[in-house]
């Protein structure tokens, strides 16, 4: 029923005459130097920026038929994917995780989370009212501090002077999924608003069928014969998401507000005992107000903004290694139950939630000055101040590690346990940061030089304070050889703060941490950038990444992460993009990249009385040696284009702490087939055009899986990750 009154208010909506701005015929396949914002903080051509940058804009989205930010990042060179149907897990330059070494911007806005820095990639990235998509290879942490080591994806969303009216859609899917968005944008007077608005619902994919082949899904389980019949209790992976972005400006003045409650399945991530009635809940909350303007007119520019993050959490799995029985107290046993009935795993679903609390809150304040000398001459400098005040979840759980020494109570397990100081952690950043662009020899050399300082203020036990600072510097020189045309030299220091789950597993000694540092690496990097008239876009890159105490599944030891003292990383990366001279109703799009690495650390070993320690080089695990994309996009006719879009990917070593090493050895190779159709303009009401799009993944019903990065084949975390089969988007927009 709620899906059909969604269905008939998006029709109404639909049927509404819109205002905005027409995309004509003849630009989509016209190849145009993008511009580019999140490499320096200002606005310039990606041949000029000092970085290897991405740029994707509107009409090729919507081309090749992405709605969310996860269906483009596949096609990104450099940018690896791992999705266990919950949130993506991946990163950028082989720094892989739950992306968090690379910086999600919205607006220039950060949107990664507060606990865990991570960018929780999902439902909750539309590209509904997104302009332009950038994406920053290499460190950042010289403008945005922490976590911005592997890049920045910036999403640049349509501006108030770009919208007047109103831009409604609806998009039907597989696994009973409809989204309604809305995007509306004016002016009252002076006032200047946008107002973007979705709602998600789906039942989600159905692995029953997969999460059963343990020999490839987590072949570490043991008595796997004793686990439910999937088939008989089912599977789901229900999701809803609702969000919200809303700004107000009024001359160099503006405020606004970001909403996004999200509950998902928690998809193939665990090993359950069953996949039904498992949640993740996530509600963030972004409030900003600033001022932006020139104080002394084209040469000095004024921007202040303070913001305020809150985020929840809050779920429930069966992620538990043995189910044991309860005795008539409600008090569990030592007991091993080998005829599982439903009722005995519900007694051992956890709960975790920080409901019950203020949520974790951070504080922004953030005042920048630019001046420019000229257009191009410029220097950009600010202070940062950033208070955080997290709290993790708190568990309400029978803890299965102390049924040895007792038995533990069952009952009274709510929902929503109460938070306690425990779960708590806080600091304060004070930063600062400065950047010169400086071309010389008439442009023809553009030199960037700039840094960033980050210091932490951290109490200890009530006692006191310790201040930790970081410096990270940048540079990069740019060659021009024509507008079009450049040469890239660059190298840089980002940084990671480690995550409150790290701290707490150092402080427990969890996987054998027994102290944490802040990750750090130094890159090298030098790139091609070369525009051909309006039909060729080329860049080649390539990189050499030397890190310090990433936290990496290490070799020979299976008991987890742990902090490695050295990781290096190399790669190159190829992406172009071609609409034929001689037949313009054809363009090409290709993305290659070849990443490789290895790491060092202290093995230890004892032999009787004897404890020995050696240091080892181990080659790096959990990344393709090469993988690759080709995307063919074809006129068909007037207002009608197709998209034939290839992503393969080679072979994956796990390593030996990996379970999947002792089943496949590797994770096979893949080649997944997307296809798209856009129908430009197919109906015209009220004057009014609109656009069709159906987008088809995994055409061929390929059967396919994904590598688990973190702590994959480990404990009760899954060694791989099943992919869904065939499925498809159908989506009808007002036009844009």
């Amino acid at each position: 029923m709620y899906r059909l009154s969604l269905t008939i208010l998006l029709i109404t909506i639909l049927l509404v005459p819109l205002g905005f701005a027409q995309i004509t015929e003849e630009e989509f396949f016209k190849i145009e130097q993008s511009i580019v914002v999140a490499a320096t903080k200002n606005v310039q051509t990606v041949s000029e920026a000092p970085a290897t940058v991405y740029t994707y804009d509107d009409k090729q989205l919507k081309i090749w038929g992405m709605t969310e930010l996860g269906d483009l990042l596949r096609y990104v060179p450099g940018v690896d994917i791992y999705d266990p149907e919950f949130f993506l897990f991946g990163g950028q330059r082989g720094f892989i995780g739950a992306f968090d070494t690379t910086i999600v911007l919205l607006d220039g806005l950060e949107m990664n989370n507060n606990i865990a820095g991570e960018s929780f990639i999902s439902h909750n990235y539309p590209l509904f009212f997104i302009k332009r998509v950038e994406v920053i290879q290499g460190p950042a942490s010289a403008l945005y501090g922490a976590n911005a080591v592997g890049g920045i994806i910036n999403l640049v969303t349509y501006n108030e002077n770009e919208i007047s009216g109103l831009k409604a859609g609806v998009e039907f899917g597989s696994y009973n999924t409809i989204v309604p968005s809305v995007l509306l944008g004016g002016s009252i007077g002076n006032f200047k608003y946008k107002i973007f608005g979705r709602v998600l619902l789906t039942d989600g994919p159905n692995f029953y069928d997969k999460v059963k082949e343990y020999y490839i899904y987590a072949p570490q389980v043991q008595n796997t014969n004793r686990r439910p019949d999937y088939t008989m209790w089912d599977y789901d992976d229900t999701g809803y998401d609702r969000y919200l972005y809303a700004k107000l400006s009024y001359g160099p003045f503006y405020l606004g507000a970001i909403y996004n409650y999200q509950i998902d399945g928690r998809g193939v991530q665990d090993v359950q005992w069953i996949y039904t009635g498992d949640l993740d809940g996530r509600d963030q909350r972004i409030a900003f107000l600033g001022f932006e303007d020139y104080l002394i007119p084209s040469k000095l520019n004024l921007k202040v903004e303070g913001r305020f993050y809150q985020d929840y959490l809050w779920g429930n799995h069966t992620q538990v290694p043995e189910i044991y029985s309860v005795d008539s107290n409600g008090n569990a046993t030592t007991n091993i139950v080998t005829n599982i009935s439903r009722a005995d795993i519900e007694l051992w679903r956890g709960f975790y939630s920080n409901l019950k609390s203020p949520g974790s809150r951070k504080y922004q304040f953030e005042a920048q000055l630019k001046y420019f000398f000229s257009e191009k001459n410029r220097i950009t400098a600010g202070v940062f101040f950033d208070r955080l005040d997290g709290i993790s979840a708190s568990w309400n759980r029978i803890d299965w590690s102390t049924i040895v020494g007792g038995p533990v109570s069952a009952t009274n397990i709510v929902e929503h346990p109460e938070v306690t100081t425990n779960n708590e952690s806080s600091w304060t950043k004070v930063s600062a940061y400065a950047q010169w662009e400086l071309p010389l020899f008439n442009d023809l050399l553009l030199v960037t030089l700039g840094g960033r300082a980050d210091n932490y203020i951290v109490q200890t036990n009530n006692q006191g304070f310790d201040i930790k600072t970081e410096i990270n510097p940048r540079s990069g020189v740019v060659f021009k050889i024509s507008d079009n045309s450049s040469l890239k030299l660059l190298v840089g220091r980002a940084y990671r703060e480690p995550t409150v789950f790290e701290l707490w597993g150092a402080a427990n000694k969890e996987g054998g941490i027994q102290q944490i540092h802040a990750a750090n690496t130094w890159t090298f990097e030098t790139s091609w950038f070369q525009m051909v008239e309006d039909w060729l876009q080329n860049s080649v890159a390539a990189y050499y990444n030397y890190a310090e105490n990433f936290k990496v599944t290490i070799p020979e030891q299976g008991s987890g992460v742990k902090e490695v003292p050295i990781v290096r990383l190399w790669g190159a990366e190829e992406y172009l993009k071609v609409t034929l001279p001689f037949y313009k109703n054809i363009q090409l799009t290709l993305g290659y990249t070849y990443e490789q690495g290895n790491q060092s650390f202290w093995k230890t070993e004892v032999s009787g009385t004897t404890t020995n320690s050696n240091w080892v080089d181990s080659d790096y695990y959990g990344i393709p040696l090469q993988k690759g994309s080709f995307i063919v996009s074809y006129k068909v006719m007037e207002n009608v284009y197709v998209s034939l879009m290839n992503y393969i990917v080679g072979e994956i070593d796990p390593g030996v702490a990996n379970s999947l090493s002792t089943t496949l050895g590797k994770l096979p190779a893949y080649w997944i087939v997307d296809a798209s159709l856009l129908w430009n303009n197919i109906a015209n009401i009220s004057g009014v055009s609109y656009d069709l799009v159906v987008a088809v993944r995994n055409l061929l019903n390929q059967d396919w899986w994904n590598l688990n990065p973190r702590n994959g084949g480990i404990s009760l975390n899954p060694a791989a990750f099943p992919q869904k089969g065939i499925n498809f988007e159908v989506s009808f927009t007002g036009k844009l």
